[in-house]
């Protein structure tokens, strides 16, 4: 055991001190790998996630809630706008497909508007104890009979009226 004035002021010290001293590993060593270590952690920081983060934030920023559809093609983009902006909070919107992807995204963005599925809707035209949102998007003339679903996938939404 070394003198009280040779005692490692850390646990972390201590514990390479001991292994040092218990496998015969120089000290130098082990200080040169655990020095090698952090500057390699150090080097791979600006190139790695951190950068990308940035420019993440940066483009969120720029987008607004769109950003959460930016793996979506045009269309998908330009619905999902279209029912941010027009969808009132105390409507109900129904959907139809697969909750995960798209729909996913879009739920919390309608908040305090909800997704409900279409087979919720009541006669009266009702689901889940609220009006049924009925707008049509402007740029897709046609059949207005029904009621508007919103169509689901993994990256992208769609639009039809049953």
């Amino acid at each position: 055991m070394p003198p009280a004035a040779d005692h490692p002021k850390s646990r972390l010290t201590g514990l390479l001190y001991g292994l040092a001293t218990r496998c015969g590993v120089p000290s130098a060593l082990v200080a040169a790998l655990l020095v090698g270590h952090v500057l390699f952690g150090l080097a791979r920081l600006p190139s790695g996630g951190f950068v990308k983060r940035l420019k993440a934030v940066e483009e969120y920023q720029q987008q607004g809630p769109l950003w959460h559809f930016r793996r979506g093609d045009a269309d998908t983009k330009r619905l999902a706008k279209w029912l941010l902006d027009s969808v009132d909070a105390n409507h109900a919107l129904l959907y139809d497909g697969s909750e995960q992807g798209a729909l996913q995204k879009l739920g919390p963005l309608l908040y305090p508007a909800i997704l409900v599925h279409y087979r919720a809707l009541n006669h009266d035209g009702t689901a889940a104890g609220r009006p049924v949102f009925t707008g049509q998007p402007p740029w897709l003339a046609g059949d207005s009979s029904g009621y508007p679903v919103v169509l689901g996938s993994l990256r992208a939404l769609g639009w039809e009226r049953r």
